[in-house]
């Protein structure tokens, strides 16, 4: 839109603090726990024009790690997130009267603000295998389990990564 002046500005901010606990339960298992508290900041302006996300987020993760072998190890976890978010736009309304469109620079303005929370609750089995102790590979065959409050979906992932580990 070449009528289009003003202000040009974008920011990412987002900080998180993670306090983490390890205890050893015997020579093979160990638990890991964590719980992270911060801030997203997300702020689009052109000319006015704006996108404005603001979230406060509280994470936990909680993990059992299995060291059966030197060749085998296995994680089982549950990975947590809840998320506070205030969401502001600015955008112009869009017409198309007679197949031309409205230039973004003068459209009508429409704002809208809305605020949700939203959690997200996830479950995990991981593996690392190697076919040998002094292997370079890695393999790593993984299932997760996730639920999303926002739309009320759960979703099932298996994965599977490969890992080279460079001399």
């Amino acid at each position: 839109d070449p009528a289009l002046r003003g202000d040009f500005y974008n920011r990412t901010e987002f900080f998180r603090i993670i306090p983490q606990i390890t205890t050893q339960i015997d020579g093979r298992h160990r638990m890991d726990n964590s719980i992270a508290i911060g801030r997203d900041n997300l702020l689009v302006n052109v000319s006015g024009k704006y996108l404005d996300i603001n979230s406060t987020v509280i994470s936990q993760r909680s993990e059992v790690v299995s060291e059966w072998k030197p060749t085998y190890k296995t994680y089982i976890g549950l990975d947590n997130q809840w998320n506070d978010t205030k969401v502001g736009i600015n955008l112009p309304a869009q017409n198309d009267v007679g197949g031309v469109g409205t230039p973004f620079s003068v459209g009508e303005e429409r704002k809208f603000e809305s605020q949700a929370t939203q959690t997200q609750l996830g479950a995990y089995f991981r593996q690392e295998i190697k076919t040998s102790a002094d292997s370079k590979w890695t393999y790593l065959p993984n299932l997760r389990l996730d639920h999303f409050t926002v739309n009320t979906e759960t979703h099932l992932q298996p994965r599977f990564q490969i890992r080279y580990q460079w001399d």
